[in-house]
Parts: C-alpha cells; sequence; structure tokens
C-alpha cells in the first residue's frame, strides 16, 4: 500500500500506479525501476510531467492534436462547452473523495467570502483537513478469552478468535474502512473499526458504508 509511505503533504504511489501513470507522463527512471510505493509530489514539487499536448477546447483542429489517443480526443469533445459553474461543482462533488488542502488547486484557495484573507482561507483548509469526521466502530465479541494451557481448548479459542477477525475484515474491507485494532484488555476481546481516514473519504459515509458495516458485524 502507498498510503503509508507519504507524510504531510506529499502524494505516494504504488509501482503499478506508476506504470500506468507511465503511460502518459514523463517519471524520472529512479521512480520506474522502485519496487517498492515512491513519494511522486510534495506540497509545489510533482516528480510527473504529462507528455500529452495541450490543445485549446475550441480548436478546430481537434482531432488532429498532435499525441491525443481516442480516449483524450472524445474527452476533450465533451468537455468542450462545460462552464465554470458546471467545473466548480465537479470540484466541490471531488472534494468529497480528497480534501481540497491536499489537491493545493485554485477552488482551495478562492476565498469563501468577500472578507477572508487567501491566508485565513488556507487556514480553513488545513483546519477542515484535520479535524474530519470520523466513525468509530467498538466491537466487543462474547468470547471468554482465558488461555487454560490445554492443547485443545486453547485451539478452539483460537480458531474463533481467527473466524471474529475474518469475518470483520471481509465487512470492513467491502465498506471501505479500516480495521484499527485487536486486542484483549479489561474489557475482553475488542476491535475497532474507523470510516473516514485516510482512502476511506467519500459521500454518505455513515449512511451508506459505516452502519451498513455496522449491522453485517
Amino acid at each position: 500500500m502507498a498510503e503509508g509511505k507519504a507524510s504531510h503533504g506529499e502524494l505516494a504511489a504504488s509501482p503499478q500506479a506508476i506504470k500506468l501513470l507511465s503511460k502518459h507522463c514523463r517519471l524520472p527512471p529512479k521512480l520506474l525501476k522502485s519496487e517498492s510505493p515512491s513519494v511522486i509530489a510534495t506540497r509545489g514539487r510533482r516528480l510527473f510531467r504529462p507528455t500529452v499536448t495541450y490543445v485549446p477546447f475550441n480548436s478546430k483542429d481537434l482531432f488532429s492534436a498532435v499525441g491525443l489517443d481516442e480516449e483524450h480526443k472524445i474527452l476533450m469533445k465533451e468537455t468542450e462547452n462545460i462552464d465554470c459553474g458546471r467545473i466548480e461543482k465537479l470540484q466541490r462533488q471531488l472534494s468529497l473523495y480528497a480534501h481540497t488542502v491536499v489537491c493545493e488547486d485554485e477552488y482551495a484557495k478562492r476565498p469563501s467570502s468577500q472578507t477572508d484573507s487567501l491566508e485565513l482561507v488556507a487556514q480553513r483548509h488545513r483546519s477542515e483537513a484535520e479535524l474530519r469526521d470520523v466513525y468509530v466502530m467498538f466491537i466487543n465479541p462474547r468470547i471468554d478469552a482465558t488461555v487454560t494451557g490445554d492443547y485443545e481448548k486453547d485451539k478452539y479459542l483460537y480458531e474463533k478468535l481467527d473466524a471474529v477477525m475474518k469475518e470483520v475484515c471481509e465487512v470492513v474491507e467491502e465498506k471501505k474502512g479500516h480495521l484499527r485494532q485487536f486486542i484483549r484488555d479489561d474489557k475482553g476481546i475488542v476491535l475497532i473499526a474507523t470510516f473516514g481516514l485516510r482512502s476511506s473519504l467519500g459521500p454518505n459515509m455513515v449512511a451508506a458504508r459505516a452502519l451498513p458495516a455496522t449491522i453485517l458485524v
């Protein structure tokens, strides 16, 4: 997984993602040869450059553009007449999945009111990125997890714990959440799952994914 490679303000990609990116972008040879996740961008700097030639949307010779495959031509034709309002709406929809402070785009830097300065807006976006909504699921299986020292009894306990772990992981993974912890403490066996952390954002997160996962578990 590439998400553990990146720190604040960095974008990391897996070798598979870098391979796909190399089809349309130029990357340093070191990244192309790497067999582990690598950082491909930081704040204000990126290590890849698009190889596609830019053509204005109103260009009459759209389909004769050099360096554009058929998919790019179709996409450019379909988006030629999109106005700024529709683009901003699309940016707001995308921000549900990737916070605008991460994207560092123009929309993130635009003041939300006439009195807000760019510095205040930047601070607001940083705060929003840190203070995110997270759904936490606490699971307490009613299992006596006492290890007896008897091989047969302990084997049955371990198999039961393994079954619980497998069942919870399957549900949480299907609903795009994270299993944060699986421990035994003074409360017994406890599993903690979360929704809303890295790579698990999305619209209607609680209603569409977190609550159904809770019910399934």
